[in-house]
């Protein structure tokens, strides 16, 4: 690596000025075993934010170099009075070697000088570094440029791609505080950037009252400017207000701003709550109830990401906590952190709140550790106060994340045959059918006879997986095979899929295979489903039916509904559907 460096670097003769002086210095920033440490001062000319960034930048490289550094300005000076094109091609030149804390300062060291030459090349230039250096190197552009030509910098900044406009013209801000505001308002009255600046002009003077937060406040939530683009600035401010007049005015926050601005008053709650939550405790929650039910979810989402045991102890405190989602939150938090925590302190949790615990423990140690549950899954079955379908709940989010394991043990594990296990293959093979349908579907038709899976038509019900996961033709091929008790519930999912992208001919000879019951089940079935989503569609359909007991049938149907929920039909419709049912409406139609 220092022999390509070396040899790159000594290929460039400056204006006839050797350039080997240089290039010791550069494979000095470059090679130096000791990255140099930036401090503050460095951090801000990085972020362009100064108006002396080559003085600084001049400094440090004065302290790294040491002995050097005479020769190292001497080079510099040559090069400024030689050529910009020369200093541009050595600013590429560093592009080369791996980059480092030393020859980005290098790097942003020249671009400075560039900038004071020709700023346009400067500007060009920052393109050519890798993108993560955009940012900095755009502010050190912008904040020279400005010193030396502020309209002709605010044309560039206007070019820029959108993302850097802000970050812009902070540092033109920043940069020129000796513009006054009637001056910058001239400035920018007729470019596109004339938002932005009053908006961050109006933050300069509002970030000057932070010594009274409580008008600060009031100015930036009443202001012309949308709340949602002073986010950050509101964060500030609702910081100092909490410094000052404690976590009592989060009550004044919710009254003034999350009326209008829900979203933004949530995203400043939980930035100000995160650090320390629990300090806010007392306040939430004496709160109002309607404050309170927005304020402690937030409240608890934070402080169970950090302490889930005392964020649910002190949930236990709020008489209403199960009624704004708190319960839940800290639940799937604390699972989050230490799922086993949970798990083996099950008894020291509310007796009501036992069945929302196991739930979120199940849900969350099926992805990470499936075997720990199942071994313990009688015993959670067993826990007072729990009552939910726990193993449908293991298997279903265990097949999501590991389908062959969870159908392996639901094969090994639970009675051959039995209801139970009947319904938790079900579920497997609905994860199955994700990773590998065809080899889900064997599965699916290998089950014994007698068995609880093909008896109950799970068989079926798996077709709505299949069609749901874009396997539609595969799934009507497999109608033939479907065993007796299942071929209602397989009908159904494929004739379901068919309405809906308006295969209405293989939907309704679908209904032609069927007989007695089972096919009047399969058409109320899709009739239903073309009402919700598709009316105009079916009843075109009617007419051209070539089976009368189907027209009238489905005809029957849709006036049925039309007469349970009151709107599927308008009065055109509802005519013409029942011209269709012959010696039923005549005299209804006549009167």
């Amino acid at each position: 690596m220092k022999e390509t460096i070396k040899t790159t670097l000594l290929g460039a003769t400056i204006g006839g000025f050797s350039s080997v002086t240089l290039v010791a210095i550069v494979f000095l920033l470059v090679t130096s075993e000791e990255p140099f440490q930036q401090d503050d001062a460095t951090n801000a000319i990085t972020a362009g934010k100064t108006s002396n960034t080559s003085d600084l930048n001049l400094r440090l490289l004065e302290d790294l170099l040491g002995s050097e550094y005479k020769k190292f300005v001497e080079t510099i000076t040559v090069l400024e009075t030689q050529s910009t094109t020369q200093l541009s091609n050595l600013i590429t030149e560093t592009l080369r070697p791996e980059p480092s804390n030393n020859l980005r300062l290098l790097q942003e060291y020249l671009v400075v000088k560039l900038v004071r030459a020709d700023p346009e090349s400067a500007l060009d230039i920052v393109w050519n570094f890798p993108w993560y250096q955009w940012q900095d190197l755009i502010g050190i552009v912008i904040s020279e440029w400005s010193i030396l030509d502020l309209e002709q910098t605010l044309i560039a900044v206007e070019q820029l791609p959108y993302f850097y406009l802000e970050e812009a013209v902070r540092t033109i801000l920043a940069s020129r505080p000796d513009v006054s505001i009637e001056h910058w308002n001239d400035l920018t009255g007729e470019l596109q950037l004339a938002d932005i600046f009053e908006r961050l002009i109006q933050e300069v003077e509002v970030i000057t009252l932070l010594e009274e937060p409580y008008i600060a406040w009031d100015q930036v939530v009443q202001d012309n400017i949308s709340n949602s683009e002073q986010e950050e600035l509101l964060v500030r401010i609702a910081i100092a207000r909490i410094e000052t007049e404690g976590y009592g005015v989060l009550e004044h926050l919710f009254d003034t701003l999350y009326p209008t601005y829900q979203f933004v008053f949530e995203s400043i709650l939980r930035k100000i709550l995160d650090d320390a939550p629990e300090l806010a405790y007392e306040t939430v929650k004496n709160m109002s109830v309607e404050a309170r039910e927005v304020v402690a979810p937030i409240l608890f989402k934070s402080w169970a990401s950090q302490q889930p045991r005392k964020a649910y102890n002190a949930l236990l405190e709020i008489d209403d906590y199960k009624q704004h989602w708190s319960l839940s939150i800290v639940l799937q938090e604390w699972v989050k952190v230490d799922a086993m925590d949970l798990l083996d302190n099950i008894h020291e949790i509310q007796r009501g709140d036992r069945n929302s615990a196991v739930s979120a423990i199940v849900m969350e140690l099926a992805k990470v550790d499936p075997e720990a549950v199942a071994v313990r899954l009688d015993e959670l079955k067993q826990t007072l106060g729990v009552y939910y379908e726990l193993d449908t709940t293991f298997v279903d989010h265990w097949a999501r994340h590991d389908p062959i394991g969870a159908t392996n043990w639901v094969q090994e594990n639970i009675p051959a045959g039995s209801s139970r296990q009947g319904n938790l293959l079900f579920w497997a093979l609905r994860g199955y059918v994700e990773l590998d349908v065809d080899r889900a579907i064997e599965i699916a038709l290998n089950q014994p006879p007698d068995s609880h899976f093909v008896q109950s038509g799970r068989v079926g019900s798996l077709l709505s997986w299949v069609t749901s996961n874009g396997h539609l033709d595969k799934a009507i091929d497999l109608l033939d095979k479907l065993p007796t008790d299942a071929r209602y519930s397989g009908y159904a999912a494929v004739g379901r899929e068919l309405v809906e992208i308006e295969r209405w001919d293989e939907a309704l000879n679908l209904a032609l295979d069927l007989e007695g019951d089972t096919r009047d089940l399969y058409l109320n079935t899709i009739t239903r489903t073309a009402i919700y989503s598709n009316v105009p569609g079916l009843i075109n359909q009617l007419q051209a039916m070539p089976d009368d007991n189907t027209r009238q049938y489905i005809s029957s149907e849709i006036i049925r509904q039309h007469e349970w929920r009151g709107n599927v039909l308008t009065e055109q419709q509802l005519e013409h559907v029942q011209s269709l049912l012959p010696g039923v409406y005549e005299n209804e139609n006549t009167e």
